[in-house]
């Protein structure tokens, strides 16, 4: 793999993060392409188990149906970014139902992102960025609150005292740590820890302003203990704002 493809890896992760959250599934479904039309058909009848399970009790490996993530194909090489990938796809088809039949979902999306962890020691920055983004979709999997906190404070951790080589063959690790801090708020506020949110997103908004001029409405949205992290997320600016950060810092 070369360095511009895992760059254009890195900037799909974050757009398909943001549209998952601006709820633009139609742009993930587009960019995210299969062999066959047999697990999103599987997907949309709420055959779950049956993706992971076969008939005899096997083990499936569904990252495998994986053709292409946007203009980049997916091969046996770089197979554990194809799990990564199938797991936002699930994670948006059942964002996208919302009922909490299809919610209880998630928590299969949490074993199977543990099962397939790359890494026990990473031993570079690619190795190192791609563990701390298996961490960050396990947060986003997690229920509000404390497990998706602590998936959140295990990205962070994962990276928290790494600096990286360079900015021109990946992004920024700081940019990666401020994500981090922005999870970890998320599930400090949704754990009722509200001093402990807002230091965490006070914190993101220093950083973001310094690297890409943040709105001032931010500042004002998440402002010491007053902070409203419900205002922050029903403000839509501020998803794009993460996605030209994301562009902006090399």
């Amino acid at each position: 793999m070369t360095n511009e493809d895992f760059q254009k890896l890195e900037l799909l992760n974050v757009k398909i993060d943001v549209w998952i959250d601006e709820e633009d599934y139609h742009n993930i479904y587009d960019c995210i392409k299969f062999k066959t039309s047999s697990i999103p058909g599987k997907i949309d009848r709420g055959l779950f188990e049956s993706i992971f399970i076969g008939k005899k009790g096997k083990e499936l490996k569904p990252e495998q149906s994986i053709l292409n993530i946007g203009s980049y194909k997916i091969e046996k090489t770089n197979i554990k970014w194809g799990a990564l990938f199938f797991a936002k796809y699930l994670r948006a088809k059942i964002m996208q139902q919302g009922t909490d039949s299809h919610m209880k979902h998630l928590d299969e999306l949490i074993v199977y992102l543990q099962r397939k962890l790359p890494y026990t020691y990473p031993q570079n920055d690619y190795e190192i960025i791609l563990q701390h983004l298996y961490f960050q979709e396990l947060s986003a999997c997690g229920k509000p609150g404390l497990e998706s906190l602590g998936f959140a404070v295990r990205a962070h951790e994962s990276i928290e005292d790494k600096n990286g080589t360079g900015h021109k063959t990946h992004y920024s690790f700081e940019l990666y740590k401020l994500w981090a801090r922005l999870n970890e708020g998320i599930g400090y506020w949704h754990s009722n820890h509200k001093m402990q949110a807002a230091l965490s997103f006070n914190e993101v908004i220093r950083e973001f302003e310094k690297a890409a001029g943040g709105p001032e409405e931010l500042r004002s949205l998440i402002a010491g203990q007053r902070c409203s992290f419900c205002e922050v997320e029903q403000w839509s600016p501020f998803n794009q704002y993460k996605e030209k950060l994301w562009q902006k810092t090399r």
